[in-house]
Order: structure tokens, then C-alpha cells, then sequence
């Protein structure tokens, strides 16, 4: 079971190594005709596009105004307080706190600009990294993860409604029971619960090794749009882990203690 150590040992690496601005292992295309597809494959038309089905777009990175700051506090607030619950409810450690990050707002704002009201394919972009490997002059196969992005996205066919993102987040949550309960497992005198869910939802908000995520609204004329990014994701085979935690107090030390509201996540010091 070395592969799951390595995988821990890379998730405490990634917390040490990652800057939120620059998001320095993650390359969003400059160019503002460029999305990921659903192949996780850069996919640029030339031109910048404009939607004419929209009626109002939220722009929910931060600016002088920040009009729109109570969205992007609602986002991030649902997130972590669901993360807070799971890691409640299985007493795991390791939940990162999700911090708000402009430039994956804006990226998932492309979408909107070609008029996607949601993203109907696999949620998780292809951006592939080799985090680490197994000594060289070991017989056994490297051993390979993905730091890469994933993304949500929810359309709902109400203009009118008040309480869209609360909505947004719950149908998120509900994808859970599509998921099996995490498998329990014991590796190296440590437990851990495995999650299996490939293009979930759930899966998608509860990775604890995410640190930063952008969102973005839009009104079309049949209704609302909610589209999400995540980053980092690290997962293996369409798996996450989460490490159960063994005494009353337990986080990474780049994020060395817990959140005074959600008490079990760990925030930057």
C-alpha cells in the first residue's frame, strides 16, 4: 500500500508548494476564446465570444465595488460548511479551508461568454503532472497523479428565483447518493476512507486537498447558471482519501489550525 503513502506525502507537498494567486502548477489560457472541453483538451475559437441569450452575468471576482460580494461569500461559505460536515462525520483530518481565487472565476466565466448554461460531460479538465515517482532504480512502475482542475456546473429553468445558489449547492450535495459509502481501510497502522466518484458532484466539493475555486453566474433568458472551478484535484483512478484522524488534533502545518466556525477545517495560520 505504498502508493497510498505516496499520496499522502504528495497531498502535503502540494499544500506546501502551491501559491493561490499565481495557481503556479495550473496554465488558464491567456487567450479568452479558449475553454477546456469535455476531453479536458484546450479547445480556442479565435475570437473573442459574446452571448446574446444572457440577460445579466454577476461577475464574481473581486473588484474596487464588489457588488457581488455576498454570492461569493454564500459559495464559499455552503463549500466549507459541507466539508466541515463530512469531516464531522467520519472524524477525518486534512480538510482543507477553499479560498476564493479571481482567475478561476473568470475562467469559468468563458463558459457563460459561449453561452454553455451548464457543462454536461466529465467534470475534471486533463491537466496531467507528475507529482512523484518510485526510485528509479526500482523494478516497480512510476507511480503517477493528477493535479488538475474539476468543475460543477447547475441550470436551473427559473429566472425569478431568490434562492438560487442555496439550491445550486443542495443539488450539488444530493449527487452523494449516487456514491457508494466510503470504503474503510487500514494502511501502515492508518485509516482511511476511500470515495470512489468519477464526474460526481459531491466528489467534486469534498476532495480535501482543494484550496482555491472561482464561480460564475449568469441569467439567460430561460433561466439561471452556476458553473464552478476547483483547483488542485488529486485524486488516483477517479479516488480520494480521506485520513481518519487518530488524536484531537490534526491538520497540515501549512495550515496548522482550525477554522473558529468550522471547527474541523484547517485554515492558514
Amino acid at each position: 500500500m505504498l502508493v497510498l503513502w505516496l499520496l499522502s506525502l504528495a497531498l502535503i507537498c502540494l499544500a506546501q508548494r502551491v501559491v493561490d494567486p499565481q495557481l503556479r502548477y495550473l496554465k488558464v489560457p491567456e487567450n479568452q476564446s479558449c475553454v477546456y472541453n469535455c476531453a479536458g483538451v484546450i479547445k480556442c475559437q479565435g475570437y473573442i465570444p459574446k452571448c446574446d441569450a444572457i440577460t445579466q452575468h454577476y461577475n464574481l471576482a473581486t473588484d474596487d465595488n464588489d457588488e457581488n460580494k455576498e454570492f461569493r461569500e454564500l459559495l464559499l461559505h455552503g463549500h466549507n460548511g459541507l466539508r466541515n460536515r463530512l469531516a464531522i462525520k467520519l472524524n477525518i483530518c486534512d480538510m482543507l479551508q477553499i479560498e476564493w481565487n479571481n482567475k478561476l472565476a473568470l475562467y469559468a466565466s468563458r463558459h457563460h461568454s459561449f453561452c454553455h448554461k451548464g457543462i454536461m460531460c466529465d467534470t475534471q479538465g486533463n491537466l496531467h503532472a507528475n507529482l512523484m515517482r518510485s526510485n528509479s532504480t526500482s523494478e516497480k512502475p512510476f507511480f503517477y497523479y493528477l493535479i488538475n482542475l474539476s468543475r460543477n456546473s447547475f441550470f436551473y429553468s427559473n429566472t425569478y428565483s431568490r434562492n438560487f445558489i442555496p439550491y445550486a449547492l443542495s443539488h450539488w450535495y444530493e449527487a452523494h447518493i449516487d456514491l457508494k459509502f466510503p470504503k474503510r481501510i487500514e494502511v501502515d497502522n492508518r485509516t482511511y476512507y476511500e470515495l470512489a466518484g468519477q464526474s460526481n458532484s459531491f466528489f467534486n466539493m469534498v476532495n480535501p486537498s482543494i484550496q482555491v475555486m472561482g464561480c460564475s453566474i449568469a441569467k439567460f433568458r430561460d433561466g439561471r447558471s452556476l458553473i464552478c472551478y476547483y483547483y488542485p484535484f488529486v485524486h488516483r483512478d477517479s479516488k480520494i482519501y480521506f485520513r481518519v484522524m487518530y488524536k484531537s488534533y490534526q491538520c497540515p502545518y501549512i495550515y496548522p489550525i482550525f477554522d473558529p466556525i468550522f471547527k474541523r477545517i484547517c485554515i492558514r495560520g
